[in-house]
């Protein structure tokens, strides 16, 4: 009797493994699909962010040695003050500091301002005194013309020198930071003047100590 039950257990297993067999697939079934005839893109899409995601950040500014450096090429003059507080500025010693800070917090807005007002002022007044080679601003007027033409074609010049960012003469953005000229030389009737405050604008604005 003990005999017969185990035989008619394990025909019972064998018939179930026989069922498992049958319905197990390919190892392949589940790796190959459908082929792929053609792949369709939008023409008006290539290139743009629906086919490749752009990865963006947050803009970070620059630290105080890039940042003196920078002022240094542009403007003949560095900003020590900068070095002095670069501490506080967020440069790190590595030894009780170790964290970079990069954003550009009030203090370091601070600092950039008097930076802007001090070296432009040194800057534009030895333009007023140096040949047209030896001039760092004025590469396309002269210190007391303010004829639009030549003011916009400066402009560009200073965009492209200070920004990175090359523009026709009659560009909006030219056209923008013209506006912003004739304002101020409305106000101060002194070239001398409007043109430091376009300096001084150009060097504040985040597309020259951020990236």
């Amino acid at each position: 009797m003990r005999v017969l039950l185990m035989m008619t257990l394990g025909m019972i297993a064998c018939d179930g493994g026989e069922a498992n067999l049958e319905e197990k697939k390919s190892p392949t079934a589940y790796l190959m699909n459908d082929p792929i005839e053609k792949l369709e893109l939008e023409d008006e899409n290539l290139g743009t962010e629906s086919i490749v995601p752009v990865q963006r950040r947050d803009r970070r500014r620059m630290n105080v040695f890039q940042l003196n450096k920078a002022l240094l090429d542009l403007t003949g003059h560095d900003y020590v003050q900068l070095l002095d507080a670069r501490g506080p500025l967020g440069q790190p010693d590595y030894r009780e500091i170790t964290r970079e800070v990069r954003e550009p917090e009030l203090f370091f807005q601070k600092f950039l301002q008097d930076a802007a007002h001090s070296n432009c002022d040194f800057l534009l007044d030895a333009e007023l005194e140096a040949t047209l080679e030896e001039r760092r601003f004025l590469k396309h007027i002269e210190p007391n013309d303010t004829a639009e033409a030549e003011v916009k074609e400066n402009l560009a010049f200073l965009l492209l020198r200070y920004h990175g960012h090359r523009h026709e003469n009659d560009a909006q953005e030219v056209e923008n930071w013209y506006t912003l000229f004739s304002n101020i030389q409305q106000s101060t009737a002194d070239s001398q003047t409007t043109w430091k405050a376009i300096c001084v604008a150009l060097i504040r604005h985040p597309d020259f100590y951020s990236y």
